[in-house]
């Protein structure tokens, strides 16, 4: 998804974001479940390693210029991360992503559980139904509502230098 002309980002296999700055392209690739984090300038790796911190700082040089990437995990409960990228001690460009939970319909699902347990429970309790049947019903109805409240990740941009520089006009 392209956020902006200067970052695009995605959330196929692990966070992958890409900055560009005077025809170079720098991109971030990190994993959660690895904690592995790599930063490659034109497709040469400047920095890897594997952090687990919910502070995450990459720092490296090129052609005179010193290149910042953070990432801040504000809350790994919320999936909500933060991502700054500052050239030569300047912010360019920070964005926020974080996982967005689809809204499910809460009565149905209630109503589903409340009758379809009541229903099983009782043929349960009188016999006609064995205990496995009673397990799956339960197991089908726990998976129904995890698949249904499935969500997507989402990024946004949220401070870049041309707000930088408006702010700065307007305090003028």
């Amino acid at each position: 998804m392209k956020l902006h002309e200067n970052v695009e980002c995605s959330v196929k296999n692990g966070m992958s974001f890409t900055f560009f700055d005077e025809g170079k392209v720098i991109t971030f690739k990190g994993s959660s479940l690895t904690g592995r984090e790599i930063v490659a300038l034109d497709g040469e790796v400047v920095s890897d390693r594997k952090s687990y911190s919910r502070n995450s700082i990459h720092n490296f040089e090129h052609a005179g210029k010193s290149y910042q990437i953070q990432l801040v995990a504000n809350s790994i409960v919320k999936s909500d991360i933060d991502c700054h990228f500052s050239v030569n001690g300047e912010l360019i460009m920070s964005y926020k992503l974080n996982y967005e939970k689809k809204k499910k319909n809460s009565v149905a699902l209630f109503l589903v559980i409340f009758f379809g347990g009541g229903l099983v429970g009782f043929n349960w309790s009188a016999g006609h139904l064995p205990t496995w049947a009673l397990v799956l019903f339960i197991c089908l109805v726990s998976l129904w509502g995890g698949l249904s409240n499935k969500g997507r990740w989402v990024c946004h941009e949220f401070i870049t230098q041309a707000d930088n520089f408006a702010s700065a006009d307007k305090q003028a």
